[in-house]
């Protein structure tokens, strides 16, 4: 018997079908009609989704007004993953015409739903300069879409080093600076880790699984020529040993993992509410989040970088704004796609603290300079290279999850690394052959 979820992308997967063909021999029927909508300036509704669950609010601040104030003939409508699962959608025959969201969760529902589509046409017509765009983003979109383009990059995210000022004042201990190594980090974290006055200060916390989904070695989950797994190698056991066992050796660290259950410095909160972290690595973007940082006297620094390669950070964490193979309105998002590159829109949006995806200097110059806090060392997030991104698969998600859970178990101590890392790999490989079971 099928299950609910093989019937229900089948049944999804059909009327996309029916709209994507339907679609097809509109433009056949009428030659040019999108083109000369676009031309007339004739009102249209774009629909854009996202599995981001990033509120409207949100998406109108960094997208939304933007767009409307550029394209006032456009109605731009924006369907949060809030309830609407790419399931329920497709069973109701919604479309929509710009799917976005990140690097890390892109792959599965642009290729599970199959609505990808090669915009490599589209850039060619409407004339988008791919020079002006970091080449990290685009080589990444370009693994996926087996040469083409699926999307294009248009905001960046990194990792990045955020600390706790009053806490290095407090112990007398010198600030980090941008440009160190990670020994130099795990050295002040020891010096900062301790238990005084009843509370158990922890030196650095990070986020693991943006650490693993964005490492500096560019290991992937999934090996691209064989479809296995790819957790079980030697740069991985680098990751590990060099990074999270030391964290993890930290004094106090491996009881707070055992008493609560999760990784100091998964999200933020220890360092911007409780206060009781001295470092955190965390998503870059969280820089000009007001909100999220809190009242903590906080700065930032360019993520730790191994000895043998300086230069290198983390892997780039782009989202990108892909126009989808049911959209009867391909030209007009490629329009409003070409605006979110253009130097008018990146320069605008990396004032405010968007990361631009842009190679131009001043624009990265520009980076945070209307951001709410003025003094902070906003720069830092460009002083490391990019690491290589590996390929990516509608399947890391879940790799990612199994490998996670294994190296939990390891950092609490109910288990060694070699056997963390083999169990991960039996568990990625019993997965993929169970997914590629259901496409079969």
């Amino acid at each position: 018997m099928l299950s609910r979820h093989k019937i229900t992308i089948a049944a999804g997967l059909a009327i996309l079908t029916a709209l994507t063909s339907a679609c097809t021999k509109s433009t056949e029927d009428t030659p040019g009609k999108a083109e000369q909508a676009a031309a007339s300036g004739e009102p249209v509704e774009l629909v854009f989704f996202s599995t981001s669950r990033d509120s409207e609010e949100s998406f109108d601040q960094r997208f939304g007004e933007a767009i409307r104030k550029k394209f006032p003939n456009y109605t731009i409508r924006y369907i949060a993953d809030n309830g609407n699962t790419l399931d329920d959608l497709m069973l109701t025959g919604q479309s929509f015409d710009i799917h976005w969201d990140s690097i890390g969760v892109l792959a599965k529902p642009l290729l599970n739903y199959n609505f990808q589509y090669d915009m490599t046409g589209l850039i060619q017509k409407h004339q988008i300069d791919l020079s002006r765009i970091e080449e990290m983003p685009l080589d990444a979109m370009r693994k996926l879409s087996n040469g083409g383009l699926y999307g294009l990059p248009v905001t960046n995210n990194n990792l990045a080093l955020f600390y706790n000022k009053d806490l290095f004042d407090k112990f007398g201990v010198p600030y980090p600076k941008d440009g160190m190594t990670w020994d130099d980090i795990l050295d002040l974290a020891q010096r900062m880790s301790r238990s005084e006055g009843g509370v158990q200060y922890i030196g650095l916390g990070m986020s693991p699984l943006h650490m693993m989904r964005m490492n500096e070695l560019s290991v992937p989950y999934i090996d691209p020529k064989t479809g296995q797994a790819a957790v079980n190698t030697e740069p991985w056991k680098k990751l590990f040993q060099s990074v999270f066992d030391r964290v993890a050796a930290q004094p106090g660290f491996k009881e707070f993992v055992q008493q609560k259950n999760y990784f100091p410095g998964n999200d933020l909160r220890e360092l911007t509410k409780d206060k009781v972290m001295a470092m955190s690595i965390f998503l870059s973007g969280y820089s000009v989040r007001p909100k999220d940082m809190g009242d903590v006297n906080w700065d930032m620094v360019s993520l730790p970088t191994f000895k043998d390669a300086p230069t290198i950070g983390s892997q780039a964490y782009p989202t990108y704004f892909s126009v989808t193979k049911m959209s009867k309105h391909k030209d007009e998002a490629a329009e409003v796609i070409k605006y979110l590159t253009s130097d008018e829109y990146q320069m605008e949006m990396s004032r405010k603290g968007m990361m631009t995806i842009l190679k131009d200097q001043a624009i990265k110059k520009a980076f945070g300079a209307e951001a709410q806090e003025k003094v902070k060392n906003y720069y830092s997030v460009f002083v490391n290279q990019f690491a290589a991104t590996p390929v990516k698969t509608k399947y890391d998600s879940q790799a990612e999850g199994l490998l996670y859970k294994e190296l939990f178990e390891y950092l609490k101590g109910t288990t060694d690394l070699n056997s963390a890392l083999r169990k991960a790999e039996e568990e990625v490989n019993k997965m993929l052959a169970e997914e590629k079971a259901k496409s079969n």
